[in-house]
């Protein structure tokens, strides 16, 4: 895609620096596992802080949040406890109904507050069944009035026929109403130094995906970025006058714009280069630097950083693996919350450690056999030549995972093979999957429209997580001109 995009020849040298932070100034906030973490932001003394089971019920907690120079720390909490296989309703309610573990209910997640001592607050409703959807409250984030914004989602329909829709809105607990799009807005970050104005991903403009930038009810709404595939997770730098995020598509990595552009072509620069077959996610401005989660770490570089390469830029602040979604403040937090029952926080993939309480020992990770749980949107007929001949499906996981998706054109006579597309499926975040047809494809599906015979796309999609575990799920979808 194009892009307006002023460097100066000085900028360029940025890279050249040293890549090392200076001294430490601050809180960097993680999720590792299905716990949240914390060290200083030049990676120095990381300490569980929130551990699962202060979330009563949960079996993951993720997304923390913290104002730049807040205490309070927001997350999400989800859940699988009305999974309709765990309640023994398989096939009775209605009686064609299969029995998927995707459906999880009503508030699977939900969002939560910390702010100190030894326990925790959920801000949304409790989890409670549903028989064919998902829904949950998710992505929250602390503004400098006390209030937290955040995104709902619904989903519901069938998974087995493909017909599974999805609607989505920005809330906040302060009552203000933020209308979205239509599509499913995402990721929503109130600006620190505007606690009414908030920015937020998931939609379109001019067929591009866009940053939105809005007040309440649309007042001063516009758009400050775009890209030609979906962004991820936008926020603001300290002083409210850039925001930031990350990309994929033609020009990946991360990416700074100016908070008062008010269309595509705004002022914009390419902090950091992500390279083939590395995707960046979560990326926070500090003031002074950029840190951002890529291959399961999370890393920072200059927040003056102009192409930056990765990892020779960047310095990485955490080891081990399973470590995103970083938060920052430059407060000093209170101490963490003790591991519950006693227990002693692994560095394991998800599953935790069991210890004794006072045994000054901490035995080995129990390995995590848990296979990833993905949620795939996707209309069981589309059309291709609109969307510029390629298949598109939206996927979530419930924990860090890849996506392998590969695939058959099944029309009259030899079925012709997909493109296999391979992406990093961030913890909870939704990651859109675009497959491009062959032109041996296209033309295969031409002859069967041709012949008035159907052509339909078989998918397997297999996702992988870091310790080995897999899933396959396999979707059709009815393709038209």
């Amino acid at each position: 895609m194009s892009r307006r995009v002023v460097f100066s020849v000085l900028a360029a040298l940025v890279c050249l620096v040293a890549a090392a932070p200076g001294a430490s100034a601050g809180t960097v906030i993680f999720t590792k596992g299905t716990d949240i973490w914390a060290m200083q932001d030049d990676g120095s003394n990381p300490r569980l802080l929130i551990p699962v089971g202060a979330a009563a019920g949960m079996s993951s907690i993720q997304q923390p949040a913290v104002a730049p120079a807040g205490t309070t720390v927001t997350f999400e909490g989800s859940t699988k406890v009305n999974e309709v296989h765990r309640l023994g309703l398989c096939g009775t309610f209605p009686t064609q109904y299969s029995c998927f573990t995707w459906h999880y209910g009503f508030n699977a997640t939900g969002v939560y507050r910390w702010t100190g001592g030894a326990t925790v607050e959920r801000l949304t409703g409790a989890p409670a069944y549903c028989w064919n959807c998902t829904d949950g409250d998710q992505a929250p984030e602390p503004r400098a009035d006390a209030a937290i914004d955040y995104a709902f989602q619904h989903c519901q329909g069938w998974l087995d026929d493909g017909t599974y829709s999805c609607t989505g809105a920005i809330k906040s607990t302060s009552g203000q109403a933020y209308p979205a799009c239509s599509d499913l807005p995402d990721d929503p970050s109130p600006n620190p130094a505007n606690a009414s104005q908030l920015a937020y991903t998931g939609c379109t403009s001019g067929g591009n995906s866009a940053i939105i930038v809005t007040g309440p009810n649309h007042a001063g709404e516009h758009v400050v970025g775009c890209d030609d595939a979906p962004q991820e997770d936008a926020s603001w730098s300290p002083s409210g006058g850039e925001v930031v995020d990350a990309e994929g598509g033609l020009e990946p990595g991360i990416w700074v714009y100016a908070a008062s552009n008010t269309s595509c072509a705004g002022t914009s620069r390419h902090a950091v280069v992500a390279p083939s077959g590395v995707t960046f996610a979560s990326p926070r401005h500090t003031g002074s630097r950029i840190l951002f989660e890529a291959q399961g770490e999370i890393w920072s570089v200059p927040a003056s950083c102009t192409t930056c390469a990765f990892p020779s830029g960047a310095t990485q602040l955490t080891s081990g693996g399973d470590n995103h979604a970083p938060a920052w403040t430059s407060a000093a937090l209170p101490a963490g919350i003790p591991a519950s029952s006693g227990t002693t926080p692994g560095t394991g993939t998800g599953s935790g450690v069991s210890g004794t309480s006072g045994a000054g020992t901490t035995p080995a990770p129990a390995r995590d056999t848990t296979a990833p749980v993905t949620a795939v949107t996707f209309s069981s007929t589309q059309r291709i030549l609109r969307q510029r001949n390629r298949i598109i499906l939206k996927v979530r996981a419930n924990e860090a995972a890849t996506l392998t998706v590969s695939g058959r054109i099944v029309v009259p006579g030899t079925d012709p093979k997909l493109t296999t597309v391979t992406t990093a499926l961030p913890a909870g975040k939704t990651v859109v999957v675009r497959i491009t047809l062959s032109k041996k494809a296209l033309r295969a599906i031409r002859r069967a429209w041709a012949r008035r015979a159907k052509a339909t796309a078989v998918l397997t999609l297999r996702t992988r997580d870091a310790t080995g575990n897999t899933a396959t799920s396999t979707k059709r979808i009815a393709l038209r001109r």
